[in-house]
């Protein structure tokens, strides 16, 4: 059901800002905001849906583990 309350503001949001810079014809920031307003777009999607979205903790816990396993038996 929330669905239905954010999608209509986005919109509402996507509407009045593409108008703006469309009017200023400013290309660059179009696309700017164009691309933050489908990367809301998709992040909104996933929250209402509830999927587990990984932070950026989680990646940098990643890529780090097997150098700090490494550490740990070099040195233990």
């Amino acid at each position: 059901m929330d669905i239905l309350l954010y999608f209509p503001i986005l919109f509402i949001i996507f509407y009045f800002g593409f108008r703006s810079y469309k009017r200023n014809n400013d290309k660059i920031a179009l696309l700017v905001f164009s691309l933050l307003m489908a990367f809301n777009v998709a992040i909104t999607l996933l929250h209402v849906l509830e999927v587990s979205i990984p932070t950026p903790l989680d990646f940098i816990t990643f890529v780090y583990k097997p150098f700090n396993n490494f550490l740990y038996s070099l040195f233990s």
